[in-house]
This record gives C-alpha cells, structure tokens and sequence, in this order.
C-alpha cells in the first residue's frame, strides 16, 4: 500500500492533450471507448494486461467495439498469448499460458517456491492453461451505466478438466465492480495410504475507480480449498478445509504514449507456511513497470509479474 501511496504522489493524474479523461482503460488507446465511457470502464482496467483481467473475470472483456486485440507476455523463456474482441455489447476472448500464476491471478504461491526449489516440479507445469469466453451487455444506459455478464470455459493441465466460470460487472464512468467464481475438481489419486481428492472454489471481487487518467484497483480473491480423504483399509472418509485470502491493490497512470503501473499484493495462507516450502514462500509482493503505446503497438517491461522477481516483456498488437 506504500508503494501505491509513492507512486501516486510522484505521478499525478495526467490529462490528454484533448482535454478528457481516458477513453479506454482495455486497449490504453485514445480512439476506442470514446463513445460511451460507462461501458469501456473495467475493473480489470488497473491491470497492465486485458489478459488477467478476463482470466479474473470474463465480463471485463470488452462490450463495445474494438480492433482485434492480440496481447502477450513472455518471461523465463515462455510465451503466454490472448486474443481480445468487442463489438457492439458482446465481447469474446481466448487466452493460452504455461502456468497459472501471475501477479494477478490466485494461483497459490507455494507453486512459486517450489519452482525455485524443485525442478522437476517446475517442468510439470509447463503445460497449457486454456480459457474461452465471451461477455454479454444485459443492460445498458448509454453514458450511465452498463451490465456485461460473462461466462468462460477454462481448462487446467492440473486436474485435467474444463470448468465453467461465470461472472458479472456494473460499470459507470468513474467507478466499476465485478464478481466471479470457479470451482476446479481434481480426479482421485493415491498417496500410498489413502485415496485423495482435491476441490478448489475461488469467490473474486475487484473494484476500479477512474480518476482523469489514473485508475486505481482493488482485487480480492479468497480460494477455498478441500481435500477428501478416502482410506484403502478403512471404509472412513474425512475432509481438511484451508483458505487462502489474495489481496491485490493496483494503480496505473495513463498519457498519450505511455503508462506506469504499481501494485501491492498480500497473501494469507493458513497452510502453506507450515507445510510448504516455508524458505521461499513470501506473503507479500510487489510489482512495477511502465509501457510505450501507438494506435497499432504496445510494449512494456515489468518487474515481478509472475511473482519470481524477474522482468517480464509485454506486447499488445491491434488489427
């Protein structure tokens, strides 16, 4: 929250030269969004990437017409790429990655240090993340207010499935909120003494405020994780429940040509500590970078993006 605080005293709002607040918070482009402001206002709109904010939530894809939106992000040797379109109230978006964590997401953090600590872990999980989806306006009061529902399909390499995740966003011009949820269950497997199986629901709430050009993000993320007991030699099951809270608090400062983005992330896990990688597990992160855009091209460095403290390279092409 420091590094928020910083960040926006050294970098105050700062206007376009023609004279109105930022027309678009999606694609960081002075042409697109203009129309209707109420509905191109995301409360994805803090993240540097459209790219998590629609594997957070799929109705923040765009409801509004865009050019086709090409973005990816590539760190320790991996390409992660996404394909972004709006047109008139619908939006669809399809996203590949090689792992599930980054700064945004809710992935556990204990996979981060295990990275680090095991590789052959780490090779395991170079495996595709998979996400299809589309958003809807249901509701629309041009320059008021508008109602996009979204809706993904997504697929984990980890339990082997695709699941459904459902999602919803009110969005004005100044101020935008959006829910989600999705539950992953993994097939059972043996541990030599038990069956187990592993159940994850994520609840996902995120907030974004338009200030002129500066928007301002709060992310909340609180995954509930089960693990079903089933004993060979005993016909008993039993169940562990633990949580983990994400907290994620983000800012970026839009201009003509560039943006500037930082973010504060705190973790609360009630199992990790005890049971994981206790030397490399850390609660609380942070990340910075800045982006140069045209009409047609952006590209970007940021510091810890998939939380290995490392710099990553962001590009957004536009058709």
């Amino acid at each position: 929250m420091i590094f928020l605080i910083i960040f926006i005293a050294f970098f105050p709002p700062v206007t376009r030269a023609a004279g109105g607040p930022i027309c678009d918070t999606i694609f960081r482009s002075s042409n697109v969004g203009c129309d209707d402001q109420a509905s191109s206002n995301t409360s994805g709109g803090s993240y540097p990437l459209l790219f998590d904010a629609f594997n957070f939530n799929p109705s923040a894809l765009p409801t509004f017409p865009t050019p086709t939106g090409v973005e990816g992000y590539y760190t320790d040797k991996k390409l992660n790429v996404a394909l972004i379109k709006g047109t008139q109230n619908v939006g669809f978006g399809a996203s590949s990655k090689k792992s599930n964590t980054t700064f945004f997401s809710g992935s556990e953090n204990y996979k981060v240090a295990l990275n680090h600590a095991n590789p052959a872990y780490k090779s395991s999980t170079l495996n595709q993340y998979i996400n299809l989806g589309s958003a809807l306006n249901i509701l629309k009061i041009p320059e008021i207010a508008s109602l996009p529902f979204g809706l993904s399909y997504r697929y984990s390499p980890e339990t082997k499935k695709w699941t459904f995740n459902p999602g919803a966003e009110i969005r004005t011009a100044f101020l935008s909120l959006g829910a989600s949820y999705n539950k992953e269950i993994a097939d059972k497997y043996n541990d030599s003494f038990s069956n187990l199986q592993e159940e994850r629901e994520n609840f996902l709430m995120n907030a974004n405020l338009k200030l002129s050009n500066l928007l301002l993000g709060y992310s909340l993320i609180h995954q509930k994780n089960t693990i079903h007991y089933f004993f060979n030699s005993l016909s008993v099951t039993s169940s562990t429940i633990y949580t983990i809270s994400t907290h994620i608090y983000s800012g970026t400062m839009v201009t003509s040509k560039f943006s500037f983005t930082a973010a504060y992330r705190q973790q609360n896990d009630s199992r990790i500590p005890a049971n994981y990688a206790d030397a490399g597990y850390k609660k609380s992160h942070i990340l910075g970078g800045a982006a140069y855009k045209t009409e047609r091209l952006e590209l970007g460095g940021f510091y810890n993006y998939v939380l290995n403290e490392d710099i990553s390279f962001l590009v957004k092409l536009f058709f």
